[in-house]
């Protein structure tokens, strides 16, 4: 499934606790700086996420990712999830010259990422039947990439995989995975 500019819902008490991690103290003039930042690189996102499922024990088409991992009996499939907030930030980043205003600028980022997982998370336990749970979101390895990226045609988002620098473009993408369980 593919959804293209959705709203991203910013949780800004994460955010603070993003900054709190990169030792920057929560003042008036941190607050205003990330309701700034916030109004101007909604300007710049446009968030696309791609995700699919696909079951463990009969899609071939995942036989190496199920092989690497060893996989609870419990587990009926797996979803893989996409995320870029597309290439235009990017351009956003580099023309920011001050530390703070860049650590400010990351930690929101960071935040509509987690949000946007958040939300395909919630999207998909939706789309499973009752007897069916959603686990916990990892990111996906990095062995996996190129060909997660092509199992999805993540072309579609703008989403690709440069083998020889080992680089996801745009930058500001994220490969996750998780496993769906049967409850008892």
């Amino acid at each position: 499934m593919k959804i293209k500019n959705f709203k991203i819902n910013l949780r800004i008490k994460e955010v603070y606790n993003n900054l709190k991690q990169k030792n920057i103290k929560f003042t008036k003039e941190i607050e205003t700086l990330v309701y700034v930042i916030d109004k101007e690189l909604k300007d710049v996102i446009f968030p696309s996420v791609l995700f699919d499922t696909f079951d463990v024990k009969k899609d071939q088409r995942i036989k190496n990712f199920v092989n690497f991992f060893q996989i609870p009996k419990n587990v009926e499939s797996v979803s893989f999830i996409i995320l870029t907030l597309g290439d235009k930030i990017e351009d956003f980043i580099s023309y920011i010259n001050d530390e703070i205003k860049k650590n400010v600028a990351e930690s929101i980022i960071l935040e509509y990422i987690t949000s946007s997982l958040i939300f395909v998370t919630k999207v998909l336990q939706e789309k499973f039947e009752d007897n069916i749970e959603v686990g916990s979101l990892f990111l996906l390895p990095e062995n996996f990439y190129n060909e997660v990226i092509k199992l999805l045609s993540a072309d579609k988002i703008g989403v690709s995989y440069e083998e020889k620098t080992k680089q996801i473009l745009p930058k500001y993408t994220s490969l996750n995975y998780l496993f769906c369980f049967r409850k008892k």
